[in-house]
């Protein structure tokens, strides 16, 4: 009996230090898990408050890579520019001619195509910011970019030869070397550094936004005829073909045909490219670059895409588009598409923007190789 006795208390033993054990091991497994998803947010949460760019060594380019000769006078820049009211614009202005424009909280800042395509760069002052609005028609890429470097107010124009289709500029206290779609110096004294984009640069066509109030557009410096006369420049075909041109032997990217438009985005030393068309076809696009979220939406109107960071104010908004208005899922307030909250809990609040480009594909991909894409 001693001996079936102490058989039996040992089984109860073990079975005991086996339940104990697996409800340690159970407990154990809760505890690293929940470990591992703070772990997650708080570097999701990490990564969303660093700064969008690490380092722009990846994106300077050599010398060798300039396709045309030095030219500082081929393409003269526009500064202390002169702007007009819509009924003035309106004798020069066909209604189907493309033009890109900034807004402002007075203002909205008008540039028609056909002259930023000859000029390339315009050096203004904005709200007493001084920027460079620079536009390259071969990669498609209209910026603004800040124009105070180490302290100093800058100005720039196009250098004359091109790299991978898109315009090369200089600044002209340094003569440094500039790309304009990354907005790196890639030659002279500021090699390395980076323009700051300040101001998102939309486009439309001219009779989609003549009636809005606050309107001014770009003066003419040069006779309206001369602006015209290289149109056929605005086709397609030929704008891709001359900038392939220029990237002499490097192939283009086969992932998606040279011409394919979109919109290009660095994070973390991360770029990906988001084709226009799908962003038409989607509406809105919910995505995470590199720890950054974002959201790209259509704008039926104007006919142009903008991005937005969705992570405000320590946490990250889910959006749905109803085609006219943003809705966040988190607080039901309702956001108009230049990423201000209009109505419910958020009102007032708004959307940062990272910086961003739009491009063509050939172009984009020659300067980020690596890049990713939405598909």
């Amino acid at each position: 009996m001693n001996s079936q006795k102490k058989k039996r208390i040992k089984s109860v033993k073990l079975r005991f230090n086996y339940i104990w054990s697996f409800v340690f091991l159970f407990a154990l497994v809760l505890v690293l898990t929940g470990i591992y998803v703070l772990y997650q947010e708080y570097k999701l949460i990490s990564l969303e408050n660093e700064p969008q760019f690490i380092s722009s060594s990846s994106e300077i380019r050599p010398l060798s890579q300039l396709w045309g000769s030095i030219d500082k006078e081929m393409f003269m820049d526009i500064s202390n520019p002169e702007f007009v009211l819509p009924e003035q614009a309106d004798k020069f202005l066909k209604s189907t001619d493309l033009v890109y424009f900034i807004r402002t909280k007075q203002t909205i800042f008008v540039y028609p195509q056909m002259i930023v395509r000859f000029h390339e760069v315009v050096n203004q002052v904005i709200n007493g910011q001084p920027v460079a609005i620079t536009y390259c028609i071969l990669s498609n890429t209209p910026l603004a970019y800040e124009r105070k470097l180490q302290g100093q107010v800058d100005s720039f124009q196009s250098l004359g030869p091109l790299m991978y289709g898109n315009q090369v500029m200089y600044d002209k206290l340094t003569n440094s070397y500039w790309n304009e779609l990354t907005g790196v110096s890639f030659a002279g004294k500021l090699k390395g550094q980076r323009l700051h984009q300040v101001m998102v640069v939309e486009n439309t066509t001219w009779n989609k936004i003549k009636n809005l109030s606050n309107l001014k557009v770009l003066k003419p410096v040069e006779d309206v005829g001369v602006y015209r006369q290289n149109e056929g420049e605005n086709n397609q075909d030929v704008r891709v073909n001359i900038g392939l041109t220029s990237m002499m032997q490097q192939k283009p990217d086969s992932r998606f045909a040279p011409g394919r438009f979109g919109y290009g985005v660095f994070i973390h030393n991360v770029a990906k490219f988001y084709p226009s068309d799908e962003v038409v076809k989607h509406g809105l696009i919910a995505d995470d670059v590199a720890g950054w979220h974002l959201i790209i939406v259509n704008d039926p109107f104007f006919g142009d895409q903008r991005m937005f960071r969705s992570y405000l104010n320590g946490r990250d908004l889910s959006f749905s588009f109803d085609g006219q208005y943003l809705h966040d899922k988190q607080t039901g307030s309702t956001w108009d598409l230049t990423g201000l909250a209009i109505s419910g809990s958020m009102q007032g609040a708004h959307l940062s923007t990272p910086a961003y480009e739009s491009a063509y594909w050939y172009s984009w991909s020659a300067f980020y190789p690596q890049t990713i894409y939405y598909q």
